[in-house]
Order: C-alpha cells, then sequence, then structure tokens
C-alpha cells in the first residue's frame, strides 16, 4: 500500500493519466476533446490516490488500468475496444518511458527508490522529468501526426469472427 501525498497527486498523477488517456487515443487516429480527457484525467489521479491507498502493489495496477479503461469509455466516449486499445497504448508508453527513466535516475542520483516514495517533495522533483519526456513524445506525435492508426486498421483485417 502507498498513501500518495496530495501534491504528488496534483503534480503527477494527475498530469499522467491525462498523458496516458491523450497519447492511446491520439495513437490510434482519434483526436479526443480535450476538456474531456483533462475531466478523465482528473477523476483517474484522484481513482488512483485510493486504489494506491488501499490496495498492494500489483493489484493496485489492474485496479488502475480498468479505471482509466471505464473513464476512458464513459467520459470521452469512445467505444470498449478502442478504450481498451487506446488505455493498453497509453499505459505501455508511460511505463516503458518510466522504467526507462528510473533505470538512469536511479544510477546517477545519490537517492534509492524507497527514499524517493517516502519524501514527498523529491518524489515530485525526481517525476518531473518523466512528464517531460512524455509531453515531448505526444508533442512529436502531434507535430509529425505519427499514429498506429493504419496498423491497427490492419490488425482489424484479420480478425475473424
Amino acid at each position: 500500500m502507498d498513501t500518495m501525498p496530495i501534491k504528488f497527486v496534483v503534480l503527477c498523477s494527475i498530469p499522467e493519466a491525462i498523458m496516458i488517456i491523450y497519447v492511446g487515443l491520439y495513437m490510434m487516429g482519434i483526436k479526443p476533446s480535450v476538456n474531456k480527457v483533462i475531466a478523465a484525467g482528473i477523476l483517474q489521479g484522484i481513482a488512483s490516490y485510493f486504489i494506491r491507498k488501499h490496495t498492494g502493489y500489483g493489484i493496485n495496477i489492474l485496479l488502475q488500468a480498468l479505471t482509466t479503461l471505464l473513464l476512458t469509455c464513459t467520459i470521452v466516449k469512445v467505444t470498449l475496444i478502442n478504450g481498451f486499445i487506446s488505455s493498453f497504448i497509453g499505459i505501455s508508453l508511460n511505463f516503458i518511458v518510466e522504467i526507462s527513466y528510473l533505470i538512469i535516475a536511479l544510477k546517477v542520483s545519490n537517492y534509492t527508490f524507497a527514499e524517493i516514495l517516502s519524501r514527498d517533495w523529491l518524489r515530485v522533483v525526481f517525476t518531473s522529468p518523466k512528464q517531460l519526456i512524455l509531453i515531448i513524445i505526444i508533442g512529436v506525435c502531434i507535430k509529425y501526426n505519427i499514429t498506429l492508426e493504419e496498423e491497427i486498421q490492419i490488425v482489424g483485417k484479420f480478425n475473424v469472427k
């Protein structure tokens, strides 16, 4: 169980949820309403606080993925399959960036992961570069119109009933 400080929820979890939802939908070729994505991201950030507070590591990841899916479908108004695929894309990208960043950042810093989690502002500051990396990736995808739309459509053609 992990009790996230409220400042971490506001400065890290909510923006991260917004980026996960947005990039997942964008990569599918769906241009979502920014206001709806923000609303879903705020609710997801709040949900992640309670999920992490009341569940152990592992189950919290599954529950957060499920709430991301449900909020994307209900607030952003996409189909269940599009919500599932976009959530998977966004969460996977976040996971890849987070793990890559943590490996490097922990090597070059003098902090342990446990120490970072135990100090509120250090937790916020330490996470901020990862958020910046996600923003840059989203910006590059938008600027150069990089999506997985064609790849997803090709996979759909092989879908046998």
